[in-house]
């Protein structure tokens, strides 16, 4: 078995009347650039990322339920 995930613009998959599943609203991206390592955990710049992830889409966080995330 297998399976893809395949992003495109919105405007492009509601033009191919493709079926779209989930829309991606918002993202961010950070390193503190102090770590042991580039990929060892900063808590406090992770609370970061994730505040102007919500923030990049509108959402307030009181009404999340519910997180897939990758746990470094």
């Amino acid at each position: 078995g297998g399976a893809a995930v395949v992003l495109t613009r919105l405007d492009a998959a509601r033009l191919a009347d493709d079926e779209v599943l989930a829309v991606v609203r918002g993202t961010a991206v950070n390193n503190d650039g102090r770590s042991m390592s580039l990929m060892a955990p900063n808590p406090l710049r992770q609370r970061e990322v994730i505040t102007r992830a919500y923030e990049a889409a509108g959402v307030d966080p009181a009404s999340v339920t519910y997180v897939e995330a990758h746990g470094t």
